[in-house]
């Protein structure tokens, strides 16, 4: 059984708010958009210089935040990990097959989907679901934000809408999945206790710091074995971990506190 990795405390909540401020950067452009196109499925294949920027901006975001995560200490501590993989992740070159050999399995990124909503329009993305595969491990957004990189004139069709959702959403959920940034999105309600219940879902008030910090642990890093015995009591059981976004995006982590844990 691993220790439970504890709070790094107030300390780092200004690198979690600086990375939340750059996301909330991403999605008011995403926003402006919307002042002068529908953003609805027919719309989704627009190109312009402005998506062009905005996959500069969400693929210097992910490849910032990747790194962070392949150095974090929770990730180390993988019993599975190859050694070689993670030195290579680890790199100041490493490309995305790089850290997808180290993130998949430990994150369960291909797996790990994200609510895109504004207004009447909403539609679940799966931003690496291409971490799947075997070969071709790099996502559509992924390709496109590396052709703008590489020549912004000859590529900016690839640049659309859609690719640019695409990105933000994997933007998104780095930078919830980031431990690093847990403090500030905990202190300023981006990450959220909840329980299912007959009735939904609602927030349980009151919940003990740690063991929701611990269970973060439990939620994002499933291999992740803190030694909490159980987090039920008989006023509250935590049973998921709500993120949210302060325009569009969101995601559900679901935790079984009964579920035994299996070690690939």
């Amino acid at each position: 059984m691993s220790k439970p990795i504890t709070h790094p405390g107030i300390s780092s909540l200004g690198e979690g708010e600086y990375a939340w401020y750059l996301l909330e950067r991403i999605e008011d452009r995403i926003n402006r958009i919307y002042e002068y196109v529908e953003i609805e499925k027919d719309q989704l294949g627009i190109h312009s210089l402005h998506n062009a920027l905005g996959l500069y901006e969400v693929g210097t975001l992910v490849e910032t935040t990747f790194r962070k995560i392949v150095r974090h200490e929770a990730v180390a501590s993988f019993p599975s990990l190859q050694k070689r993989s993670l030195t290579r992740a680890k790199r100041r070159n490493a490309n995305i097959l790089d850290y997808r050999n180290v993130l998949e399995p430990v994150l369960n990124l291909s797996r790990r989907s994200t609510e895109f909503r504004l207004f009447k329009y909403a539609v679940t993305l799966i931003p690496f679901g291409s971490f799947s595969e075997s070969d071709s491990v790099s996502p559509a957004w992924w390709l496109a934000y590396n052709s703008v990189k590489h020549d912004i004139n000859e590529n900016m069709k690839k640049a659309t809408l859609e690719r640019l959702i695409e990105g933000a959403a994997a933007a998104f959920l780095l930078t919830v999945l980031y431990p690093g940034n847990w403090p500030s999105l905990i202190v300023h309600n981006r990450l959220s206790p909840t329980r299912r219940s007959r009735r939904g879902w609602f927030m349980p008030q009151n919940i003990d710091g740690e063991i929701f910090w611990t269970k973060l642990f439990e939620a994002f890093f499933p291999h992740f074995n803190s030694g909490v015995e159980t987090f039920s009591s008989p006023v509250i059981q935590v049973s998921d971990v709500t993120a949210n976004s302060r325009l569009f995006f969101s995601h559900l982590a679901h935790f079984d506190p009964d579920k035994k844990y299996v070690i690939p």
